[in-house]
């Protein structure tokens, strides 16, 4: 039960300003992006393990980022009628922070990720 993803980074051309739903991570407004195809995020999710733990570019997840992370594999996990304790791991070939849309790989990325992992036929779309 492994599977890894890779997704892209977007860069924001029209930005929402802020989110209608902090937990869900919905904007007020739509936003228009490009795709930085060249950059990658890479992410490997594997589940089989007694508790849930995760790395960020080779470092141990927050508490904050975990709580974000397992609000996307707990839904999965639900879907797929229930999981046990996850490894994920996730690197992106380009700095972090610095307008690149490396969140919206990041979990992109880990959706397929984890949905591959237990076994989810998911359509990409």
């Amino acid at each position: 039960m492994k599977a890894s993803a890779i997704a892209h980074p977007i860069q924001g051309l029209v930005k929402y300003h802020g989110l209608r739903d902090e937990r869900l991570r919905l904007p007020f407004h739509d936003s228009i992006s490009v795709c930085t195809a060249p950059l990658r995020t890479h992410t490997t999710v594997e589940f089989g393990h007694a508790d849930d733990r995760a790395w960020i570019g080779g470092r141990p997840a927050s508490a904050e980022e975990m709580e974000r992370i397992l609000d996307v594999v707990d839904a999965l996990g639900e879907e797929a009628g229930g999981r046990s304790g996850m490894r994920m791991r996730t690197v992106n070939d380009f700095p972090s922070n610095i307008g690149l849309g490396a969140s919206a790989s990041g979990f992109a990325a880990l959706a397929v990720a984890a949905a591959e992992a237990l076994d989810l036929e998911l359509s990409l779309e």
